[in-house]
């Protein structure tokens, strides 16, 4: 740009090349295809010096560029551990265990042994006392 003006277009304050007249940022950006070092293919063992040419040995082998976001291009197969059904059975078993005394007892002799198993492993670590 030979240089700037501040001036008002359509209501809006801006800064306008003086020659042309566009707003400052709304130029295109040009991306250079050209590569800072040359590149050797790892299929074909080429040199390859343009993006260009990079993708296009790529659409021949059949191969796409994917970075990192190679997870992203896979749907999740991870089943979820956390459903209705399991809560539900969750709840039951909480609820018979506080409706029936024996159980309630077993249940709270349980904690009692977890916890003092916790404080036999952990006595002699002084990061936890």
């Amino acid at each position: 740009m030979a240089g700037q003006i501040y001036k008002k277009v359509n209501g809006v304050f801006g800064w306008y090349d003086k020659e042309t007249g566009v707003k400052e940022g709304e130029t295109a950006f040009v991306h250079q295809d050209t590569m800072k070092e040359a590149l050797v293919h790892p299929v074909t063992g080429k040199k390859v010096e343009s993006m260009t040419e990079w993708n296009a040995i790529n659409k021949a082998h059949g191969l796409e560029c994917v970075g990192n976001d190679l997870l992203s291009k896979r749907k999740r197969t991870v089943k979820e551990n956390v459903t209705d059904e399991r809560i539900m059975d969750a709840i039951e078993k909480a609820e018979s265990i506080m409706r029936d005394p024996t159980k309630k007892r077993d249940w709270d002799n349980q904690q009692i042994e977890r916890f003092e198993k916790h404080n036999r492993i952990f006595k002699g670590n002084h990061r936890y006392q």
